[in-house]
């Protein structure tokens, strides 16, 4: 009996650390995946889930991109980007509207902001011009297809 509460409490942390939950990124502290600089802009940071759990935080929209184009993308279970217009708030991905604008710079420096709203982005668009891109647009151009 005793064995069989162990193996449970331990399955049951083993799950537990798997979890595919996004998390609060640690802005000031956390180091950005790809170019290694501090996460300091709620506005551009970004994240990816991975199929086993583990949790890659970025600095900007780019750098996630860059980086999952480098690896296996069905090892991805999860992305999300930072709203622009709720700064900190952590959106799907593959459900937001994205501009690409040399007037909204980004940290990294290839302008890409995401939003959560499709109004937003279009508005954002007539008063400081630029691309707009949705994310398989995005996963196109960043050859996130492996």
């Amino acid at each position: 009996m005793k064995k069989s509460f162990n193996f449970i409490l331990m399955l049951v942390f083993v799950l537990a650390a798997c979890s595919l939950e996004k998390r609060d990124i640690k802005y000031g502290t956390e180091v950005c995946q790809f170019c290694k600089m501090i996460i300091v802009d709620n506005q551009y940071a970004s994240e990816i889930i991975t199929t086993k759990g583990k949790v890659h935080v970025y600095d900007a929209i780019e750098c996630m991109l860059n980086f999952a184009s480098d690896i296996d993308s069905k090892s991805i279970a999860l992305y999300y980007v930072s709203d622009y217009s709720s700064p900190g708030k952590l959106i799907d991905a593959t459900q937001s509207y994205y501009i690409q604008s040399e007037n909204l710079p980004s940290p990294m420096g290839d302008n890409l902001t995401a939003f959560e709203e499709e109004g937003l982005v279009v508005k954002s668009q007539s008063e400081k011009g630029g691309v707009i891109y949705n994310w398989m647009e995005l996963r196109e151009k960043y050859k996130v297809n492996k």
